[in-house]
């Protein structure tokens, strides 16, 4: 493994493509994504975030091209030494029948300790750091799937902080949820990955979080990377229409004057 003090890129992507049936979902594309890092992955329906996300997770197989994890084929890791580095949480977390959420946050250790592997010390202390640190010292003994939708969030996100990885792939992990917890789990996101100094590459589908909370975003259509860069550079309309095809306009914010999008 390179050390953590390398300036080996987190991720470097180098012509990857995939595709279905014959139908190409991604054209071969060219990315690398930096450490300590917030990116957003946009794009309109269909246009690829979730299979390329997929991709980094080792979700599914890439059919051309090299991803590579701290300088290494992502394919040569072992399953616990891949689960030490990224965390993904998909689309629709998994039910979590019976399964508390202490539980549920404790499954997080699994690559460190394994299946017969003990449960030690390290392991208790991580667990209670995650969830203290997503406030839900007092939702621990709660059933999972009797909370809210942002609370069940929060404790997918504890089981991926429990992990202990260098990378969090998160894929729409707000598009069930109202405004304000949407703004809660991106904020906390936020927090959380400068605390730790992780990087983050999350599927959203609301251009104004993207810019609001992320360091850089890059827009996808049409399975390729259509633009990347700061949120300024992105949330422009030239841009917007492009990558969405309908007309669309900003205004800088009244307090802090980042730029806002809206339809025409």
């Amino acid at each position: 493994m390179i050390p953590a003090s390398s300036n080996e890129p987190l991720y470097r992507i180098d012509g990857v493509s995939f595709a279905v049936g014959g139908r190409a979902i991604l054209q071969p594309l060219d990315l690398t994504l930096e450490r300590s890092r917030i990116y957003a992955l946009v794009g309109p329906n269909g246009s690829g975030k979730s299979s390329l996300i997929k991709l980094l997770a080792r979700q599914q197989a890439r059919s051309g091209g090299v991803i590579r994890l701290l300088g290494r084929d992502i394919a040569g890791f072992g399953e616990r030494e891949f689960a030490r580095t990224v965390a993904y949480m998909p689309q629709f977390t998994p039910p979590a029948e019976a399964m508390t959420v202490r539980e549920l946050v404790a499954l997080g250790r699994f690559p460190w300790h394994g299946t017969l592997g003990r449960f030690g010390d390290e392991d208790h202390a991580k667990v209670e750091e995650a969830l203290r640190q997503t406030d839900l010292q007092n939702f621990a003994e709660r059933l999972v799937d009797s909370l809210s939708g942002g609370e069940r969030q929060r404790a997918w996100l504890a089981m991926m902080l429990a992990q202990d990885t260098r990378c969090l792939l998160l894929d729409e992990p707000t598009s069930a949820l109202d405004i304000a917890h949407q703004a809660e789990i991106l904020a906390l996101v936020r927090e959380l990955a400068g605390k730790r100094g992780i990087t983050v590459m999350v599927v959203l589908h609301d251009v104004n979080m993207a810019a609001r909370y992320c360091d850089e975003i890059i827009a996808l259509t049409g399975g390729r990377v259509f633009a990347r860069g700061a949120p300024a550079e992105i949330v422009r309309p030239d841009v917007l229409a492009a990558v969405y095809g309908v007309a669309m306009g900003t205004s800088p914010h009244p307090r802090t004057g980042e730029p806002l999008a809206y339809l025409i």
